[in-house]
């Protein structure tokens, strides 16, 4: 064991009185085998790429975190195995709080290429149940978007 007063030993700063103290060697050895030594240095970089990338996301994804919900209950009135599952999807859109903004939402995914939500929609605006908001958030959708009046 190395005392202070030796001149061959490292000396670590720790929150012990005396600090923890490591012949130079140990230390050498430690140092040279571990992992992170021995990566390549493209494979650090590129870790550190994903970790940000990854930090990234999470941090967009949170700052998002309402509209990428409502992306997701709009999916699933698309993915509904029936109407009457897309059916009670579209009225929790309709009567919830923030029913605007989410029928926005909604109606923007109309005539983006999946022909079960577009059916779907279809059948609830026509059927007589949808309220006058999502009526008036569909009729300004195709306002924006003339290419799918044909639809």
């Amino acid at each position: 064991m190395c005392r202070p007063e030796n001149k061959g030993c490292l000396h670590l700063e720790t929150e012990e009185p005396f600090g923890l103290l490591v012949p130079p060697e140990r230390f050498r050895r430690f140092a040279s085998t571990t992992r992170v030594r021995q990566m390549p240095r493209l494979v650090r970089i590129l870790l550190c790429f994903v970790l940000i990338a990854a930090f990234l996301a999470g941090v967009w994804g949170y700052a998002h975190r309402q509209t990428l919900a409502w992306q997701w209950a709009s999916y699933q009135v698309g993915v509904a195995a029936s109407f009457d599952d897309a059916r009670r999807q579209i009225a929790r859109f309709e009567h919830a709080p923030d029913a605007p903004e989410r029928l926005r939402v909604l109606v923007a995914k109309w005539g983006t290429g999946n022909p079960r939500f577009d059916q779907y929609l279809a059948q609830y605006l026509t059927a007589g149940e949808s309220s006058t908001a999502l009526r008036r958030a569909f009729s300004e959708e195709l306002a924006r978007r003339p290419e799918l009046l044909p639809r």
